[in-house]
């Protein structure tokens, strides 16, 4: 079954329905210095960390498809999903 994530589950199904990766939720149960494999099938969101000062950055895939960058959660939130 696909999972979309809190950017993405609205965009597929509406406002009022809840994401199956919560980023914050997860991000709140992280460590400093640990991340989440997560897989969205909509954005390819593919982890969520807590890094340094609790700074909450996702991984998407880079433009080449073939690597991930690490984009703070506005840049994130601003990028259009790929769906």
């Amino acid at each position: 079954m696909a999972e979309f994530c809190t950017k993405c589950a609205p965009i597929m199904f509406g406002d009022n329905t809840p994401p199956d990766i919560d980023i914050n939720k997860i991000f709140d149960t992280l460590n400093v210095g640990e991340y989440m494999p997560v897989i969205c099938e909509g954005c390819c969101l593919a982890a969520i960390g807590k890094f340094e000062n609790n700074t909450l950055l996702l991984a998407v895939p880079k433009s080449d498809g073939d690597r991930i960058s690490w984009i703070d959660e506005n840049t994130f939130y601003t990028q259009k999903p790929n769906i």
